[in-house]
């Protein structure tokens, strides 16, 4: 389920290219210079890394989409009874809402990347600045949203706990705690 939407097979794209980075550099600082082994290793896994970075772009191009079906469709969770889930419904939607404004401003920074140029310097600061808060602004809510979740299964699971045999009260089955 986690794969199947473009979120997870991006977060997925996203750790793997960065692994890749980190691959990279550490065996750009501890393979020999001179060895041609060596070099195609260290150029196979930049290539992957690049690769793994290009799908990400592209898949992203179209995420706006999924953010926006979170944002407009009906959730009960903005209704339930419990404050946490509420919570964490919005966090998810001040999330999605981040990453719509987010996608397109780092579509813009990539082409002017691959493209100098494209976008004049007092421009692209400013979009540079911006696409940083929305991206923290996204961390901060999604962790928010897993904290609240996780708290609430946590105090789901200590209710549930206090209770045996099909909802009595512990010590009331016929006498007997379990």
């Amino acid at each position: 389920r986690f794969l199947s939407g473009i979120w997870g097979a991006d977060k997925v794209y996203r750790s793997l290219a960065y692994g890749s980075k980190i691959v990279s550099y550490h065996l750009s600082q501890h393979m020999p210079a001179n060895s041609e082994r060596a070099k195609h290793i260290l150029t196979t896994v930049q290539k992957v890394g690049s690769g793994l970075s290009m799908t990400r772009y592209c898949l992203r191009f179209f995420m706006g989409i999924d953010y926006a079906l979170v944002v407009a469709s009906p959730n009960a969770e903005r209704q339930s009874s419990d404050w946490r889930l509420r919570v964490a419904s919005r966090c998810d939607d001040i999330s999605a809402l981040s990453m719509i404004a987010y996608n397109p401003l780092e579509m813009a920074l990539w082409v002017n990347y691959m493209s100098p140029g494209t976008m004049p310097e007092h421009v692209s600061t400013p979009v540079e600045l911006a696409t940083m808060w929305l991206w923290v602004v996204n961390l901060v809510m999604d962790i928010s949203s897993m904290l609240l979740r996780d708290r609430l299964a946590a105090a789901q699971a200590t209710r549930a706990g206090a209770f045996d045999c099909h909802g009595s009260a512990v010590g009331e089955c016929g006498g007997v705690a379990r």
